[in-house]
């Protein structure tokens, strides 16, 4: 009997093809997915790598420490034996722990030294990217999309997670700040939030929204005793800050940081080269029987004007009253518009709306006294960002004192006061890793 072929029907090769394509589907995934093949063996050469680079890290160590007979280990001596060991150092910061940071895979190492024994451990890195900031990852870190973050992301820092017996608040003294009161600053009260600035060393740096005294509307420092002793209190009140979960500390915002976010060089950017107060002039003024000479080393500038020359000489404040008496200074007097101070710098960087606000509605203190030779006579003070400045964001100046004897005390009416506050950076520890929420957008710290 003849017996006939048969084909395969078209349903079975339809259900034949899908089968199979479900089947390779499940391969991918496995393969390609968070926990499948290729991740894995891209993490454990990671991980393999980090172990080799802490190993020849510890060796180096342990000769250095054979050979000089010491547990101290310099940064010198130790980048020295890992390069003769084939690895390119970056930078060694600190003494202990030595913080080592690789050149070829950018990794950061802390390595501590306790009685002749000592640990490794990798650390994250967080790098300053084009708008963001971008992880330098070692193995077992956060996924792929929690990698890059944006500068200007709100981060869910609580100051107030206090667990190590930090401060929870900090009374701002009249004497400190040459206010009729007390300020007390209070963690629990600030309601602002914490937006990623950059990055420094490594560490994310978030910053405040302004921050003010409990109940009030402003900070005050004014006067010749807010002229000496305001920068430093400004730093002592930012360090209560910095103790919440996932932060290493906290310290207040300074001229330089304004200066490196615009792009602004104050020795080569001077404005008003032929006056007194040129950035860096050295001025001298002499009492005479006719009034006081002034003249500087940066120009030609110079002239008798005035009689009465009150100044604080790192001690105390004191009075030139014979002739022939000399005071001198340094002008570190600058103001300037911001996007005025770079071509680079406008209000399109992500950075300008958290330093000057959405409207440039932000006023706050720098920890930064200035001192402005003038014909005759010295200003002082401390300097201000001035988001609301007619002439567009800027950095100016508090004024404070004047040598001739006029002092500022300051009142919170005046538009010098007004609406001024502080803000903080605060940076987080190598090891916190910063998930987004996919409901509310913020970044969490993990």
């Amino acid at each position: 009997m003849k017996i006939k072929n048969r084909g395969i029907s078209l349903i079975v090769l339809i259900i034949t093809i899908i089968i199979l394509t479900i089947l390779a589907g499940v391969v991918i995934l496995n393969v390609t997915s968070e926990n499948g093949l290729i991740p894995s063996v891209k993490q454990a050469t990671e991980q393999a790598e980090i172990s080799n680079e802490l190993d020849i890290i510890k060796l180096a160590i342990n000769d250095i420490m054979v050979e000089n007979l010491t547990s101290i280990i310099s940064a010198s001596d130790l980048k020295e034996k890992l390069e003769n060991e084939g690895l390119k150092v970056a930078d060694i910061e600190g003494t202990n722990p030595l913080m080592v940071t690789m050149e070829d895979t950018n990794r950061l190492y802390e390595i501590s030294i306790q009685d002749s024994k000592y640990a490794g451990i990798a650390k994250n890195k967080w790098e300053l990217s084009e708008d963001g900031v971008t992880l330098i990852q070692p193995a077992n870190g956060p996924k792929e999309e929690d990698k890059s973050i944006q500068i200007g992301e709100v981060v869910d820092y609580n100051c107030a997670s206090v667990s190590n017996g930090a401060p929870l608040s900090y009374v701002s003294k009249y004497s400190n700040t040459g206010w009729a009161a007390d300020q007390i600053f209070t963690l629990a009260n600030y309601m602002g939030k914490w937006t990623v600035l950059g990055q420094e060393n490594g560490r994310i740096m978030l910053i405040s929204d302004i921050i003010y005294p409990d109940g009030e509307d402003a900070y005050v420092i004014a006067g010749k005793i807010g002229y000496v002793n305001g920068p430093s209190e400004l730093k002592r009140v930012a360090t209560i800050y910095g103790n919440g979960k996932g932060a290493v500390g906290a310290r207040v915002i300074q001229n330089v940081d304004v200066d490196n976010i615009t792009g602004y060089d104050k020795t080569t950017y001077k404005a008003g080269q032929n006056v007194l107060y040129v950035y860096g002039n050295e001025v001298t003024y002499e009492k005479t029987a006719t009034g006081l000479k002034y003249y500087g080393t940066l120009n030609s500038v110079s002239g008798t004007s005035g009689s009465k020359c009150i100044y604080y000489d790192g001690t105390g404040w004191k009075t030139l009253t014979d002739v022939g008496e000399k005071f001198t200074c340094t002008s570190n007097y600058y103001t300037y518009v911001a996007t005025e101070a770079s071509s680079s710098f406008t209000s399109a960087d992500p950075r300008y709306k958290i330093l000057f606000g959405e409207n440039n509605e932000l006023d706050y203190w720098l920890a930064d006294s200035w001192i402005r030779p003038l014909d005759g006579y010295v200003n002082m003070g401390i300097k201000i960002v001035q988001g609301s400045c007619s002439d567009g964001p800027s950095v100016e100046r508090n004024y404070m004192f004047m040598s001739e004897g006029t002092e500022i005390k300051g009142d919170k009416t005046d538009s010098m006061y007004e609406r001024v506050g502080m803000r903080v950076l605060v940076y987080l520890s190598h090891n916190a890793n910063l998930v987004k929420n996919k409901v509310t957008g913020i970044l969490e710290i993990k």
